[in-house]
């Protein structure tokens, strides 16, 4: 897990589980990181605690599958 939220001038690769991203914005009051895959459009708004600088395998599941 990143501690230092000065991710977005950070020479370190950032992962969210196992994909290379790019942060593009920091919502510190609220924990929060707005990213974009390194090779996609795609973006979104995860929790900080989520990323960290190797890519993890970690099993998890949806919130939809229990009804969240």
């Amino acid at each position: 897990m990143i501690k230092n939220t000065d991710l977005i001038d950070s020479p370190n690769k950032t992962y969210y589980m196992n994909k290379e991203v790019i942060v593009l914005k920091l919502y510190k009051e609220f924990q929060l990181a707005k990213i974009k895959y390194l090779y996609s459009k795609f973006e979104l708004v995860v929790d900080l605690n989520a990323l960290s600088v190797e890519p993890t395998t970690t099993k998890t599941i949806s919130l939809d599958l229990i009804g969240g």
